[in-house]
């Protein structure tokens, strides 16, 4: 009916206009798509979104929080709420998050993906290489893959394994900015940069 109309435009006349930089009017409209289905997460994800573009991420918080007391529980939701604590520094509380969308969904291998950054960052090295493989096993070409197996191999202090995974990756994106940087700082630690 006419709401659903009004909802598809609403949703991409908001990417639309988020594309033209008018920021204001992109957030309006992901409220007014909140406000019209609230029990549906799209709006809330696409908000908290843009806040995070905006490196507004206390904002990006309350929005995903709203969506955890109203919208039915999913997968989806949950790894958005991982994402988000992940954002913030907050890694004991994304690991929870992206383990219960694992319960909710097992394979979801970008949830696996979080939670193996989570324990990273939490010094659970072991946890996150076992995690991280899962992951690869499911999707190996899961964007940000090689740059997380480079990151465990530095946190673990395999150095030339980092260097060899940054290589290997630079190889099919040779101006990856991420992996030139990583690779320079696993170089400079491994102690073989020719100056």
């Amino acid at each position: 009916g006419m709401s659903d109309y009004a909802l598809l435009s609403n949703q991409w006349l908001g990417k639309a206009e988020e594309k033209l930089d008018e920021r204001v009017s992109a957030e309006a409209r992901y409220k007014k798509i909140i406000e019209l289905r609230p029990a549906d997460f799209d709006g809330y994800l696409a908000l908290a979104q843009l806040y995070f573009s905006l490196d507004r991420g206390p904002d990006a918080a309350r929005v995903l929080s709203d969506a955890r007391e109203r919208v039915t529980e999913s997968a989806d939701v949950r790894r958005a709420l991982g994402q988000s604590e992940l954002t913030r520094d907050r890694s004991e509380q994304a690991l929870t998050e992206f383990q219960r969308a694992l319960e909710l969904s097992p394979r979801d291998v970008e949830s696996l993906f979080g939670k193996a950054m989570a324990l990273r960052r939490l010094g659970r090295l072991d946890e996150a290489m076992a995690t991280l493989n899962e992951a690869v096993g499911r999707d190996a070409n899961l964007p940000g893959l090689a740059l997380e197996r480079g990151r465990l191999f530095e946190a673990q202090g395999r150095t030339d394994e980092a260097s060899a995974v940054y290589t290997h990756a630079l190889e099919q994106r040779p101006n990856d900015p991420d992996l030139l940087l990583r690779l320079g700082a696993a170089q400079v630690a491994a102690g073989n940069f020719a100056a």
